[in-house]
């Protein structure tokens, strides 16, 4: 789906920006599969933790399918508390940097992503996590926001990270078959800078 080669892209990029092979970032979960919770009014949601090891030498095909048969099986156990789950094994809730939320406004029937642009926006608005990007999908393509802390990243970095986000989306709509490594967007190790 959409939403999978779009977390699957957000992986690849964090990986890029960060110098990291072991990535971690949080979505969110409607958490009503249960029955005896279908008819009560109420916002459930849960926060779902998604772990992924990007192998710069594996082929993104490869390493798409492995993430998502892992994203499945996290949604498994979506109605599950992560507070729960902390509380129940006696381990402190998680440090979460990045969190993905993507919503469908409409149905779209474009097979590649194409006029993606990047642009900053001057909004005061408080982000929960370090990172937070807000993806819509329209009919006629994709709104993504992105919000973030502004006492740890300076707003160039972070429009510069989306505009790269945009590249490598780009670049696996177009060439899926290729190695991870190959869709690196800069030869630095690290280009995600955070403010003094």
């Amino acid at each position: 789906s959409l939403f999978m080669i779009l977390l699957a892209g957000i992986n690849i990029l964090l990986s890029q920006a960060t110098g990291q092979e072991d990535i971690i970032l949080a979505i969110p979960a409607a958490a009503r599969q249960y029955d005896a919770l279908k008819n009560i009014v109420g916002l459930f949601v849960n926060t779902l933790i998604l772990r992924s090891e990007i192998n710069p030498e594996q082929p993104f095909t490869e390493f798409f399918n492995c993430y998502q048969d892992n994203v499945f099986k996290v949604l498994e156990y979506q109605g599950i508390p992560l507070e729960l789950i902390c509380s129940e094994l006696k381990i402190k809730y998680p440090i979460i940097s990045v969190f993905f939320n993507m919503t469908n406004i409409g149905s779209t029937n474009q097979q590649t992503l194409n006029n993606l642009e990047s642009q900053h926006i001057n909004k005061v608005q408080e982000a929960k996590f370090d990172i937070v990007c807000y993806v819509s999908e329209y009919k006629n393509g994709l709104d993504i926001n992105c919000h973030y802390l502004k006492n740890r990243f300076k707003p160039q970095s972070i429009e510069k990270l989306m505009d790269f986000y945009k590249k490598i989306l780009e670049k696996l709509c177009s060439e899926p078959g290729k190695k991870l490594k190959e869709y690196r967007f800069s030869r630095k190790k690290k280009t995600l800078k955070r403010q003094n």
